[in-house]
């Protein structure tokens, strides 16, 4: 196999210039096109543009913000292992460790993470399970009612070819959209929680802002094609890790398939399915010395390219998911996910 060379992204210095006025603001000042790479916040502050590519953040360091904190207990955050890279065929790729708890950080800086704007493909499908999953109120046998027009517009690509008018409960959606990377159940999970698809839009762009995607931009389910559905590589880490720690999500993302049957929605008719994960590093092809795979997702778009996501714990038990975004073709998506682990993990 041709070897793809990587180029690590030098990380460049914050440079900044600080002052205390007289209200107890601090201004922090940074380079960053935040008109390019959407960035509206900065470690939960508010940005505003100054002189060229300068952001200025203002944090509040008055006394009476420090009374108020003073007295309670300081935890450290957990400081998470995260590397960005970049690779000569276009290829990007991000590693990172799972948080353990709600308080953690990302020892790096804002162009250390990877701002190319990208097309997130079959890979909003992680954020759509979340959201799905919170109008669920987290119930698997929840059911949802099929239809065929729900996939109207998008019926050339990958599905579970459903049967119309049939009812289906929420894990096994979630299983097929994993397993399949099936968009006629993702669009019916969009569509069968009682409320508007654009409504359901709106809590995924509010629910990515909650993980801190804050270069997001969402404006569908599946992942299908649209110039006004955007991410990062550095976002899609914050939404999958955070994806990934739901045990319902989870549960759909490592299996490897199932048979079953599901109903019409009149309980008369009885259709059975074989619904079986074809991606390799699901099926075992796609191992890697010294680490155990808890699982994988591969998804292809026109826009997007090939991405793969490698979920995995090292000997200690610590669990990393790396994330392969614009790989242009299927061997190169492979190569490019085994480079970047081994050559990270080492």
């Amino acid at each position: 196999m041709r070897k793809m060379q990587i180029r690590i992204i030098p990380a460049l210095l914050l440079i900044g210039v600080c002052f205390l006025c007289s209200c107890g603001k601090e201004e922090i000042l940074f380079p960053y096109n935040q008109e390019e790479n959407g960035y509206q916040q900065y470690n939960g502050m508010e940005l505003t543009k100054r002189n060229g590519n300068i952001l200025s953040a203002q944090a509040d360091y008055s006394e009476e913000a420090e009374s108020e904190t003073e007295n309670e207990p300081v935890s450290e955050p957990e400081v998470l292992f995260a590397q960005y890279y970049e690779f000569s065929d276009g290829t990007e790729g991000f590693i990172g460790q799972l948080p353990t708890t709600d308080s953690y950080e990302l020892p790096l800086s804002v162009t250390e993470r990877g701002y190319t704007r990208l097309s997130p493909g079959g890979l909003t499908k992680f954020l759509t399970a979340d959201v799905a999953l919170d109008l669920c109120n987290e119930n698997s046998d929840y059911e949802i009612v099929y239809h065929a027009q729900m996939i109207e517009g998008i019926e050339n690509m990958s599905r579970a070819y459903l049967n119309d008018n049939v009812q289906l409960t929420f894990r096994q959606l979630m299983l097929a959209m994993f397993a399949l990377d099936a968009n006629d159940a993702a669009s019916a999970l969009v569509q069968g929680m009682g409320i508007t698809k654009d409504d359901f839009v709106e809590k995924m762009n509010e629910k990515a802002g909650d993980f801190g995607a804050a270069a997001s931009c969402f404006t569908n389910g599946t992942g299908a094609s649209d110039e006004e559905q955007y991410t990062t590589i550095y976002d899609m880490y914050l939404i999958i890790s955070h994806s990934l720690l739901s045990d319902e999500v989870y549960e759909a993302f490592q299996s490897l398939g199932e048979e079953g049957e599901y109903a019409s929605a009149d309980g008369e008719i009885i259709y059975n399915y074989e619904w079986y994960c074809e991606n390799e590093i699901q099926n075992g092809f796609f191992e890697i010395n010294d680490f155990t795979t808890l699982g994988g997702f591969v998804t292809v778009g026109t826009d997007s390219g090939y991405s793969l996501v490698y979920y995995f714990t090292d000997n200690f038990g610590t669990r990393y998911v790396a994330i392969i975004m614009n790989a242009p073709g299927y061997e190169a998506g492979y190569n490019n996910l085994r480079q970047l682990v081994e050559e990270t993990m080492q």
